[in-house]
């Protein structure tokens, strides 16, 4: 086998599926999970679980292979794929966290919920793996600045009626709503989005694992790539569109400054106007070279 970086993604993604398989087979272990409903929503025990049930059930690929969206097979050898270790950040030590940094360096340091430690061909690769739960379906995701659009998420939905888990990339399970203001705007994500993903774009065949196209995909890249671009587009539509009935607060605070601010711009001469539209325009970050 190649050790391409395509590779690993196959491999990965016969993996995750069934990781996901597995768990479903076994809700009941999950059901003795007790999952945490504070703010900080940490799922300590719920990680520890999940290192565990890896560690002792799920080390590696059965039999699956893989076709990708171009309809190209990518055969998979069985046992060639192995999990060494999984670590929790109860195990992360400052060598670990090290790793992280130098990984993560062009996003905002925080600890993944999970760590694999993979062998695969001969090599050592580590894995960085989100853990998402809910008891409904939408919640907030990560700070924009610490998404990494391909990191893989285990998303566990917990209810009255059972437990069901579902995996995938992490940019497939943005919803297309993010809510503003916050410390960092948090991209909201949807259990229920990762599904229909999976429904549309992941399916199973005579043992193989078959990849759909997802036509959307750069839609949710624009998202996390240029999230400010995003929010100047949707508070742009903001203003344009008659108010509705119920609102946040922000839009009507929209709508102020941007009143004072066409008040003020147009209290200008030409020149002064032409000053001003500089001076903003050199003030955004990333945009003084342009």
């Amino acid at each position: 086998m190649e050790n391409s970086k395509n590779d690993f993604e196959f491999y990965m993604t016969a993996y995750m599926y069934e990781l996901e398989d597995k768990l479903n087979n076994n809700s009941e272990k999950i059901n003795s999970v007790h999952f945490q409903f504070d703010e900080a929503n940490t799922d300590k025990e719920l990680k520890r679980f999940l290192k565990n049930f890896i560690l002792e059930e799920k080390r590696t690929i059965e039999t699956i292979d893989c076709v990708d969206e171009k309809k190209v097979k990518h055969s998979i050898i069985k046992n060639s794929f192995y999990i060494d270790d999984v670590l929790t950040p109860d195990d992360y030590s400052n060598e670990v966290k090290e790793e992280i940094k130098k990984a993560k360096a062009n996003c905002v340091y925080v600890n993944p919920d999970l760590i694999f430690k993979i062998s695969i061909g001969g090599e050592k690769l580590t894995e960085y793996i989100e853990l998402k739960s809910t008891k409904l379906d939408r919640i907030p995701g990560s700070s924009i600045q610490q998404i990494s659009p391909n990191e893989w998420v285990i998303f566990v939905k917990h209810s009255d009626s059972g437990i069901e888990v579902i995996t995938g990339q992490y940019k497939n399970t943005i919803s297309g709503t993010m809510q503003f203001p916050d410390r960092s705007p948090r991209p909201q994500v949807s259990y229920v989005q990762l599904k229909d993903w999976i429904q549309k774009y992941r399916i199973v065949t005579t043992n193989t694992l078959v990849l759909g196209e997802d036509l959307l995909a750069d839609e949710k890249l624009k998202l996390l790539g240029d999230w400010q671009q995003y929010l100047s587009d949707r508070w742009m539509n903001i203003l344009k569109l008659k108010k509705k009935n119920k609102e946040p607060w922000f839009n009507n605070n929209l709508r102020k400054f941007s009143k004072e601010l066409l008040e003020y711009y147009d209290s200008l001469s030409d020149d002064e106007k032409e000053k001003f539209k500089e001076l903003i325009a050199n003030n955004i970050e990333g945009e003084k070279d342009e």
